[in-house]
């Protein structure tokens, strides 16, 4: 009965992430990837799934029929920008999400994250941080070390679409 796990002979996926097109049986595209990015990121940020529910119908229910949260109703400090891109991943309808990866890897980097305080408890980094290092300690300060993250993000995103 749970809704985090892939059980054999049943829903083919995880229904937390499914995209509304995929939930209703229809054929998906790479567009129902960016739907499930959209879920992680929302995960990310928040803490909380954006379509939660005790079984696997009262998920699929709310994909089909709620919007999540806002972002920012949710955690303080989020950027606009990062709530607009996350809620555009989460469109109900394919045509109305980002409709390649690269759309929304340039809009990723162009999130300014260092007014916000979520570079500095995820260890994210827009482009808009500076790398430097911390002042006489001589480690690399958090941005600096948020750089390194970046890759593994962008790894993440791949292996999500894969």
């Amino acid at each position: 009965a749970s809704t985090k796990l892939t059980r054999m002979g049943s829903t083919l996926g995880t229904v937390a992430y499914m995209s509304p097109e995929q939930a209703r049986g229809e054929e998906v595209d790479l567009r129902t990837d960016i739907w499930s990015v959209g879920v992680v990121l929302y995960e990310t940020v928040t803490g909380n799934q954006p379509f939660p529910g005790s079984y696997e119908q009262a998920v699929v229910y709310s994909i089909l029929n709620q919007d999540p949260e806002p972002l920012t109703a949710v955690r303080t400090g989020v950027p606009m920008q990062l709530e607009w891109m996350v809620s555009k991943c989460l469109a109900k309808k394919a045509e109305n999400r980002y409709q390649t990866v690269t759309d929304l890897l340039v809009d990723l980097r162009n999130v300014n994250l260092t007014t916000s305080g979520i570079s500095r408890m995820s260890g994210i980094q827009s482009a808009h941080a500076p790398a430097a290092t911390a002042a006489g300690e001589g480690k690399p300060s958090v941005a600096a070390a948020a750089k390194k993250v970046w890759p593994l993000i962008a790894i993440a995103v791949v292996v999500t679409l894969a």
